[in-house]
């Protein structure tokens, strides 16, 4: 998972990077170098909230498979009947 993270940021800031060297004005207006407290801050939380939505999928994926299991018993069980 943390793995995952780090490449989803990894590449994210290097699109980043190369979008951000394209719009100088951009760059200017976001003040990085000011704001780095409250961007760092925002990815963090952003990165948190999608871990928790990654981990709330899989979950509910790993729910769908049991239910699909459960349901090929009752069918392979009635069709033996």
């Amino acid at each position: 998972m943390a793995n995952n993270i780090y490449q989803s940021a990894f590449i994210s800031g290097f699109l980043l990077q190369f979008s951000l060297e394209q719009q100088p004005e951009f760059v200017k207006y976001l003040d990085i170098e000011n704001n780095m407290p409250e961007i760092f801050i925002k990815i963090n939380g952003y990165l948190t909230l999608r871990t928790y939505g990654e981990k709330g999928t899989v979950s509910r994926l790993n729910n769908l498979i049991e239910d699909a299991d459960i349901i090929i018993e009752l069918i392979n069980s009635k069709l033996k009947e």
